[in-house]
Protein backbone atom coordinates (compact mmCIF):
# COMPACT_ATOMS: atom_id res chain seq x y z
CA UNK A 1 0.00 0.00 0.00
CA UNK A 2 1.42 3.50 -0.86
CA UNK A 3 0.66 6.97 0.56
CA UNK A 4 1.07 9.14 -3.17
CA UNK A 5 1.90 12.34 -3.12
CA UNK A 6 2.14 15.11 -6.01
CA UNK A 7 5.10 17.89 -5.73
CA UNK A 8 6.37 20.32 -7.87
CA UNK A 9 10.06 19.83 -9.58
CA UNK A 10 12.63 22.02 -9.86
CA UNK A 11 11.38 22.86 -13.23
CA UNK A 12 7.71 24.03 -11.81
CA UNK A 13 6.26 20.05 -13.41
CA UNK A 14 4.10 18.12 -11.35
CA UNK A 15 6.03 14.98 -10.08
CA UNK A 16 4.37 11.65 -8.34
CA UNK A 17 6.00 10.44 -5.47
CA UNK A 18 4.77 6.98 -3.58
CA UNK A 19 6.11 6.41 0.09
CA UNK A 20 5.51 2.64 0.78
CA UNK A 21 3.07 2.47 4.22
CA UNK A 22 2.58 -1.39 4.50
CA UNK A 23 3.80 -4.12 2.57
CA UNK A 24 0.24 -5.86 1.63
CA UNK A 25 -2.20 -5.10 -0.37
CA UNK A 26 -5.72 -3.79 1.57
CA UNK A 27 -9.45 -4.58 0.85
CA UNK A 28 -10.99 -1.92 1.54
CA UNK A 29 -14.66 -4.29 1.59
CA UNK A 30 -16.43 -2.77 4.95
CA UNK A 31 -16.07 0.66 6.98
CA UNK A 32 -14.51 -0.87 9.58
CA UNK A 33 -11.55 -1.90 7.87
CA UNK A 34 -11.10 1.49 6.79
CA UNK A 35 -11.69 2.50 9.99
CA UNK A 36 -8.85 0.50 11.50
CA UNK A 37 -6.33 0.78 8.85
CA UNK A 38 -6.72 4.84 8.63
CA UNK A 39 -6.10 4.56 12.63
CA UNK A 40 -3.46 2.12 12.45
CA UNK A 41 -1.00 4.17 10.17
CA UNK A 42 -2.41 7.88 10.18
CA UNK A 43 -3.94 7.76 13.65
CA UNK A 44 -6.97 9.51 12.00
CA UNK A 45 -8.95 9.16 15.52
CA UNK A 46 -6.23 11.34 17.67
CA UNK A 47 -6.03 14.37 15.16
CA UNK A 48 -6.77 17.76 16.51
CA UNK A 49 -7.52 19.45 12.78
CA UNK A 50 -9.30 17.90 10.39
CA UNK A 51 -7.76 15.29 7.62
CA UNK A 52 -9.20 14.41 4.49
CA UNK A 53 -8.09 10.71 2.96
CA UNK A 54 -9.15 9.29 -0.71
CA UNK A 55 -8.15 5.76 -1.03
CA UNK A 56 -8.24 4.58 -4.47
CA UNK A 57 -9.74 0.77 -5.08
CA UNK A 58 -9.56 -1.34 -8.10
CA UNK A 59 -13.42 -2.84 -8.67
CA UNK A 60 -12.80 -5.78 -6.60
CA UNK A 61 -11.43 -2.99 -3.24
CA UNK A 62 -8.24 -3.54 -4.15
CA UNK A 63 -5.75 -0.68 -2.32
CA UNK A 64 -4.17 1.23 -5.74
CA UNK A 65 -2.96 4.13 -3.34
CA UNK A 66 -4.21 6.52 -0.27
CA UNK A 67 -3.75 10.08 -0.92
CA UNK A 68 -4.13 13.15 1.81
CA UNK A 69 -6.59 15.49 0.00
CA UNK A 70 -6.70 18.31 2.78
CA UNK A 71 -5.53 19.51 5.75
CA UNK A 72 -7.36 21.79 7.71
CA UNK A 73 -8.70 23.50 10.75
CA UNK A 74 -10.18 21.76 14.22
CA UNK A 75 -13.76 22.03 12.56
CA UNK A 76 -12.87 22.10 8.77
CA UNK A 77 -11.32 21.03 5.85
CA UNK A 78 -11.96 21.75 1.71
CA UNK A 79 -12.17 20.21 -1.14
CA UNK A 80 -13.17 19.78 -4.43
CA UNK A 81 -14.16 17.50 -7.38
CA UNK A 82 -11.55 18.37 -8.77
CA UNK A 83 -8.73 17.51 -6.46
CA UNK A 84 -10.11 14.31 -5.86
CA UNK A 85 -10.54 12.60 -9.17
CA UNK A 86 -7.40 13.99 -10.49
CA UNK A 87 -5.90 11.77 -7.67
CA UNK A 88 -7.85 8.74 -8.57
CA UNK A 89 -6.74 9.48 -12.04
CA UNK A 90 -3.22 9.40 -11.47
CA UNK A 91 -3.71 5.85 -9.41
CA UNK A 92 -6.19 4.52 -11.66
CA UNK A 93 -8.62 4.02 -9.67
CA UNK A 94 -12.21 2.40 -10.80
CA UNK A 95 -13.42 3.39 -7.27
CA UNK A 96 -12.90 5.71 -4.40
CA UNK A 97 -13.75 5.78 -0.75
CA UNK A 98 -13.44 9.58 1.05
CA UNK A 99 -12.74 9.53 4.85
CA UNK A 100 -12.58 12.23 7.03
CA UNK A 101 -12.07 12.92 10.57
CA UNK A 102 -14.06 15.33 13.27
CA UNK A 103 -11.62 15.81 16.03
CA UNK A 104 -14.62 16.75 18.54
CA UNK A 105 -14.94 13.10 18.43
CA UNK A 106 -18.49 13.18 17.45
CA UNK A 107 -18.80 11.24 13.88
CA UNK A 108 -22.11 12.92 12.84
CA UNK A 109 -21.61 14.39 9.57
CA UNK A 110 -22.40 18.50 8.87
CA UNK A 111 -24.17 20.40 6.42
CA UNK A 112 -21.23 21.04 4.47
CA UNK A 113 -20.17 16.95 4.58
CA UNK A 114 -22.94 15.87 2.76
CA UNK A 115 -23.13 18.63 0.50
CA UNK A 116 -19.71 17.60 -0.60
CA UNK A 117 -20.40 14.16 -0.62
CA UNK A 118 -23.06 14.40 -2.64
CA UNK A 119 -21.21 16.75 -5.20
CA UNK A 120 -17.87 14.21 -5.43
CA UNK A 121 -20.62 11.81 -6.08
CA UNK A 122 -22.21 13.00 -8.68
CA UNK A 123 -18.37 13.91 -10.24
CA UNK A 124 -18.02 10.62 -9.97
CA UNK A 125 -21.28 9.69 -11.71
CA UNK A 126 -19.94 11.45 -14.53
CA UNK A 127 -16.21 10.12 -14.73
CA UNK A 128 -17.75 6.54 -13.93
CA UNK A 129 -15.51 6.45 -10.75
CA UNK A 130 -18.04 6.09 -8.30
CA UNK A 131 -17.90 7.17 -4.38
CA UNK A 132 -18.08 3.40 -2.58
CA UNK A 133 -18.36 5.48 0.89
CA UNK A 134 -17.91 8.25 2.59
CA UNK A 135 -16.54 7.82 6.17
CA UNK A 136 -16.01 10.01 9.10
CA UNK A 137 -13.97 8.87 11.72
CA UNK A 138 -14.93 10.16 15.64
CA UNK A 139 -13.16 8.50 19.04
CA UNK A 140 -13.83 4.52 18.66
CA UNK A 141 -16.67 5.02 16.17
CA UNK A 142 -17.35 6.35 12.82
CA UNK A 143 -19.70 7.25 10.48
CA UNK A 144 -20.35 5.19 7.12
CA UNK A 145 -22.58 6.96 3.98
CA UNK A 146 -22.89 3.62 2.45
CA UNK A 147 -23.96 1.93 5.83
CA UNK A 148 -26.71 4.42 6.33
CA UNK A 149 -27.65 4.06 2.92
CA UNK A 150 -26.86 7.15 1.36
CA UNK A 151 -24.47 5.73 -1.13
Amino acid sequence: MYLIDTYLGKDRLPFIEKKEICRKTQVFDSPDKIYEFLNKYFRLNERTEEYIYLLGCDTKGHSLGIFELSHGTVNGSLITSREVYMKALLCGASTIVLVHNHPSGDPTPSELDINTMERIKDAGDILAIPLMDFIVCGDNCYYSAKEQGYL
